[in-house]
């Protein structure tokens, strides 16, 4: 509506210019008292035209000032939400990460020094561990798919505490608990 009305106005703005040419020319034709009345009436309607241009651009104006306001609003809740995701998650996977890689590298010593020997309790134990391992890994790939898709991360718990009572350390889980379930607006 703003623009159209500020188009409309450009549009009349066009239409002045045009009779003020008209206007300059029958102030030639007729004498320079015509042409001072003509030109303070021309000036008159300039003035009226330029203030109405000035009233259209104030809605456009407020407009773009309430979007700039409102997208410093979304920034600073962006800021903040960011400010809430603690980067024990980022450690704990590095953790995690380190632990299989360690684990592989003891299971793959294990294999070499008894290649031909029946497993023992301690490879047993390993292999256990690596497992758990990975499959905590991968339950934290579905909980970051998870949390980038907007799901629910409060599904993923039971899966942790599970990992948790079977040997993998897993930290606070209670405070990650209270974090999926407040859920950002």
């Amino acid at each position: 509506g703003a623009l159209y009305m500020l188009q409309s106005r450009n549009s009349q703005q066009d239409i002045l210019q045009a009779r003020l040419a008209d206007i300059e020319a029958q102030i030639a034709a007729q004498g320079m008292d015509l042409s001072t009345q003509l030109a303070t009436e021309m000036a008159a309607e300039m003035a009226a035209a330029r203030d109405e241009d000035a009233a259209a651009r104030r809605p456009l104006q407020d407009s773009q000032q309430t979007l700039m306001a409102q997208v410093a609003a979304l920034t600073g809740q962006v800021d903040q939400l960011d400010g809430l995701v603690s980067p024990d998650f980022a450690m704990r996977l590095d953790a995690m990460a380190d632990r299989l890689a360690a684990l592989e590298n003891n299971l793959e010593t294990a294999n070499n020094t008894a290649a031909n020997a029946s497993a023992s309790l301690s490879d047993i134990d390993r292999v256990s561990d690596l497992i758990l391992a990975q499959t905590g890994l991968a339950t934290l790939a579905g909980m970051l798919a998870d949390n980038s898709a907007g799901g629910d991360l409060q599904r993923w718990l039971p899966n942790l505490r599970a990992l948790e009572s079977a040997g993998l350390a897993l930290g606070n889980l209670d405070a990650l608990a209270a974090a999926a379930a407040a859920r950002p607006p």
